[in-house]
C-alpha cells in the first residue's frame, strides 16, 4: 500500500505517501507502523514514588498513597499542621504519622486529642467510683425513682459534653431549620440566615439569636400587639430526647441585645402543644434566644 487515500494512521497521524510505501508521523505520545500504540509513560521504574500510575497519552497521572501528595506522590502530608492536639492543650505535642497523627498530652489533659482537663476525668471517676454519685442510679431506676436518674445522669453529662468541642457539641444539638418552622416579624417573613446568630452552651445546647448585634437587620419594637412582633412556629421531636429527661420545651430568653445570656439567667419555657406571647415592657431593641433542650 502507497496510497494515503485509505486514512491508515490512526490516533490523528498524518499520512506521507512514497513511491513504495507510505509512513506515519505520530503524534506525540504515540507510536507503530499505523501510530495504533499508546507509548508508556509509567516504565518499569515507577514514576509515582508512593502511590500507582495511571498511563495517559504523552503523560501519566499519579493516584498518592492515603497520606501523601504531589505530582509524583512525593510529599507526606503533615497530618500536624492544623495544631489538631492543642485546641485546648497548648503543651501537648501532636506526631505526624504516615495518613494520621497522634497526640502527647501536657499534664493538664488527656483524650485523643488532648481536650479533656485532668480536672473533669477526676469529677467523672467521682462519679463512677462504688460510692459515687452515678452508684444510684440502677437502685434509682429499680425503685422508678425517675426524678433521682434524671438529676444524676444529668449532672454527669455537663461534665462529657464541657469535655467536647464547640464543633462536636453542635452536631448532637438541633440545627434551626429542625426547630423552626416559620418565622414571621411584622407579618413579614425572617431572612433564617441573617435574622439569626447561634451559639452553644454545654448545658442548654444549641441556641439560636433573633436580632442579635451581627443581624443584618435592626429590628426594633415599634408596634404593640402580636402583628407588631416576632411569630414563631417551633417543632419539638420529643422522640430524640434521651430516655432520662422529664422536661420537654423550648427556653426563650428576652432581653437587650448586648446582653448575653446563660442557663440561669430569666427566661420561659414553651412547652409542646401550647401557645406562649410575650410581652415586653419597654420601646427597646431585644433579642430571643431559644435553646434545644437535651
Amino acid at each position: 500500500m502507497t496510497s494515503c487515500d485509505d486514512k491508515p494512521c490512526r490516533s490523528g497521524g498524518s499520512c506521507n505517501p512514497a513511491a513504495t510505501r507510505f509512513t506515519c508521523a505520530c503524534p506525540s505520545g504515540f507510536t507503530g507502523l499505523y501510530c495504533e500504540t499508546n507509548i508508556d509513560d509509567c516504565p518499569t521504574l515507577n514514576p509515582c514514588n508512593n502511590g500507582t500510575c495511571n498511563d495517559l497519552i504523552n503523560g501519566f497521572s499519579c493516584n498518592c498513597t492515603p497520606g501523601y501528595t504531589g505530582i509524583n506522590c512525593e510529599t507526606e502530608i503533615n497530618e500536624c499542621e492544623s495544631s489538631p492536639c492543642s485546641t485546648k492543650d497548648p503543651k501537648s505535642t501532636c506526631l505526624n504519622l504516615i495518613n494520621q497523627f497522634a497526640c502527647v498530652c501536657g499534664p493538664d489533659f488527656t483524650g485523643q486529642l488532648c481536650r479533656t482537663g485532668m480536672n473533669v476525668v477526676a469529677q467523672a471517676e467521682n462519679l463512677v467510683k462504688p460510692d459515687g454519685a452515678l452508684s444510684s442510679v440502677s437502685a434509682a431506676g429499680d425503685d422508678n425513682n425517675t426524678l433521682a436518674v434524671a438529676s444524676t445522669v444529668s449532672d454527669a453529662l455537663i461534665f462529657v459534653a464541657a469535655s467536647l468541642s464547640v464543633e462536636e457539641r453542635t452536631s448532637f444539638s438541633w440545627t434551626l431549620n429542625e426547630m423552626v418552622d416559620w418565622c414571621t416579624y411584622e407579618g413579614q417573613e425572617c431572612d433564617m440566615k441573617g435574622h439569626f446568630a447561634s451559639f452553644n452552651d454545654p448545658t442548654m445546647g444549641n441556641c439560636y439569636t433573633f436580632n442579635s448585634v451581627s443581624s443584618t437587620r435592626d429590628f426594633k419594637a415599634v408596634q404593640a400587639g402580636e402583628k407588631g412582633g416576632l411569630s414563631m412556629m417551633m417543632k419539638v421531636n420529643q422522640s430524640q430526647y434521651a430516655s432520662w429527661t422529664d422536661v420537654a420545651g423550648i427556653r426563650v430568653f428576652l432581653h437587650d441585645k448586648r446582653e448575653l445570656v446563660y442557663p440561669e439567667s430569666v427566661s420561659i419555657t414553651v412547652t409542646p402543644g401550647t401557645a406562649s406571647s410575650a410581652v415586653i415592657a419597654r420601646a427597646s431593641h431585644f433579642l430571643t434566644y431559644f435553646c434545644y433542650m437535651p
